[in-house]
């Protein structure tokens, strides 16, 4: 029994130094990258992966077949939301400000600003306001997974099963943009900026997160002792988020392909008990998602919210200025990587009822985005007036705060000035505690079934995903 244990506890500490070693922030002691800030993209965790949830009981099902049963299917019903956090405030404003000052050149307090009132087209040169961002999210849905064995297909192919999931699911995001002066939000929200809009309501998306083919074969079940791996692929079933908003819903994996492959655990730790069986379950998944294309918001090379600055064209005048939105939002080759999922804990089953407390982990890599097509170098940030003859001023020194002075020469900006790291989703690590408790029928012949509750408290490591609690009732049945 000491043993197996000392194997499982190497496997814990091997897994949490992998993922440490994921982060070289954390490798080296450095914190000051921790919380990352001046994004336009946030990934969220898909509401149905979670490893531990989909497992619960139903490991019990497919891996036992007492009567001969060749199929077993399971219903979950999921809600979730997120906890507000001072963190994931930061994660889309700058300088790690909670809320952001915005006023007018006349105003009495310009000179501590952090948003000049004119590049957002505010002709109150007065106007004095603090914007504030609280972005959080709700995720709820039913998952129906199917496994069939094909012991009855061929011989070959003994102890092989068939799996296919379909999560339906409804995502609603609020970024909680708030103001007390509605010129604020509504200059954030003018029908000429086709990109990163800061919604003032619910945005929401409804429909099948995934669809999920899975081929796995169990290597062991008996005696409470498990072994079993699969792999197979995740096929999108709707598309990427919307970059006309700030923090818009997806559902899934954001429109991306992925592959999944993962292994599933458990040791009987009181083999020798024949009242309750103690076991330790332990179980690896990762995704690995394959590119695509997106339109994503950028910022210009330490200029945080350059997508807020008026531009200007060669060939057009200093009163028909541009939106730096629409400038700056390009379409992009998105490298989302993979995906990492990683549970572990303990069962207590006795007398038909299992009761489960464990531990998840979460993790993704960051994104690597760029640009697709060719960025002509024709905008500069706007200037006043004109340089010389109808040829439109430009300010290259200009901050989303301040107005340079004009350039002597019209300077575009080009694709070097372009900060891509501010389009791209940061790595993100959350952890998770959950339990579950549900009872399985034993001893019926022509079926098997269960049927539990539980719940989960999800925190991030840093600001880069959702803190988030949810609970989700399950029932099964195989035959």
């Amino acid at each position: 029994m000491f043993k197996r244990l000392y194997i499982v506890i190497f496997i814990i500490l091997s897994i949490q130094s992998l993922f440490a070693c994921y982060n070289p922030e954390l490798c080296y002691g450095q914190h000051s990258c921790a919380d990352k800030t001046n994004q336009t993209f946030m990934f969220t965790r898909p509401a149905f992966q979670n490893i531990s949830m989909q497992q619960a009981l139903w490991h019990s099902i497919y891996n036992y077949k007492t009567y001969r049963h060749e199929s077993a299917l399971q219903i979950i019903g999921l809600y979730q939301q997120s906890v507000q956090s001072q963190g994931t405030r930061n994660y889309f404003t700058f300088c790690e400000q909670s809320y952001l000052l915005i006023t007018g050149d006349n105003a009495p307090n310009a000179d501590q600003r952090n948003i000049r009132a004119e590049w957002l087209g505010i002709t109150n040169d007065t106007i004095s306001d603090c914007l504030c961002i609280n972005p959080t999210q709700k995720q709820y849905g039913v998952l129906f997974e199917y496994t069939v064995d094909l012991d009855q297909i061929s011989c070959l192919l003994h102890n092989y099963w068939f799996d296919i999931q379909l999560p339906v699911v409804r995502v609603k995001n609020n970024l909680h943009a708030c103001a007390q002066n509605s010129v604020i939000l509504d200059a954030f929200n003018q029908p000429q900026w086709c990109y990163a809009q800061l919604a003032p309501c619910n945005q929401t998306k409804t429909g099948i997160e995934f669809i999920k083919l899975l081929l796995g074969k169990t290597y062991l079940a008996c005696d409470n002792y498990e072994i079993n791996a699969y792999g197979g692929l995740c096929i999108p079933t709707s598309g990427h988020q919307n970059a006309q908003y700030l923090f818009s819903p997806f559902l899934g994996f954001n429109g991306h392909f992925g592959f999944d492959f993962g292994v599933n655990f458990q040791f009987n730790l009181m083999r020798e008990n024949d009242c309750y069986d103690v076991c330790f379950f332990l179980d690896l998944d990762a995704v690995f998602l394959i590119s695509n294309q997106q339109k994503r918001t950028y910022d210009l090379k330490n200029k945080p919210w350059s997508r807020y600055l008026q531009f200007v064209c060669i060939d057009s005048t200093p009163e028909n200025s541009i939106p730096g939105v629409n400038v700056l939002t390009l379409e992009s080759q998105i490298h989302a990587y993979d995906m990492i999922e990683f549970a572990a804990g303990w069962r207590f089953m006795t007398h038909g009822v299992e009761l489960e407390v464990g531990y998840r982990l979460w993790g993704h890599g960051t994104e690597r985005v760029h640009p697709t097509c060719p960025f002509t170098p024709q905008f500069g940030i706007a200037g006043t007036g004109f340089i010389s003859g109808d040829i439109p001023a430009t300010a290259n020194l200009s901050t989303i705060s301040t107005l340079a002075p004009n350039d002597l020469v019209f300077t575009p900006i080009t694709i070097n000035d372009i900060d891509f790291n501010s389009a791209q989703a940061q790595r993100a690590i959350t952890h998770a505690i959950q339990g579950q408790i549900g009872c399985i029928t034993q001893n019926i012949e022509r079926f098997e079934a269960f049927i539990g509750l539980g719940g989960f408290y999800e925190f991030t490591q840093f600001n880069t995903a959702l803190n988030l609690w949810g609970a989700w009732i399950k029932g099964g049945i195989s035959f």
